[in-house]
């Protein structure tokens, strides 16, 4: 598992791996909590479809004339994906999946944020900007 954090804005990697490890902790801590008051909503170009025991992204519009395929998604994509049918945060759509989901092993939050990075790189999700 991997989870992609941003680097805040004018510091390096080499400034933050020099950091003491409080400092960098707290680092981490920041732009996790910057990264989720992010806005999200689902990419209306895709199209999901149940087929058995999954679910096919079907790329429509725009988004099909640079993504040749489909995108097959497990009940807990799925589950992922419906979080961002509206306008929700990403600490929101977090917490739903908390509720929805034992997470006794404690990786929930990682495996969470990797699935929505995912989304992200494909555009199965987008920044929402209500401006």
């Amino acid at each position: 598992m991997l989870h992609y954090i941003p680097f805040p804005k004018g510091m390096s990697g080499d400034a933050i791996a020099s950091l003491p490890d409080p400092e960098f902790q707290d680092i981490v801590r920041q732009c996790k909590d910057q990264e989720d008051k992010k806005v999200f909503l689902a990419n209306p170009d895709y199209v999901i479809t149940p087929v058995s025991d999954e679910y096919l992204a079907v790329p429509t519009g725009d988004i099909a004339q640079e993504f040749n395929g489909m995108i097959s998604l497990n009940k807990t994509g799925y589950f992922i994906w419906e979080q961002f049918t509206r306008p929700r945060t990403l600490k929101e759509a977090l917490l739903s999946a908390q509720e929805r989901f034992n997470d006794e092993s404690g990786e929930l939050e990682l495996q969470f944020r990797e699935y929505v990075n995912r989304f992200r790189y494909l555009k199965l999700i987008q920044e929402f900007n209500n401006k």
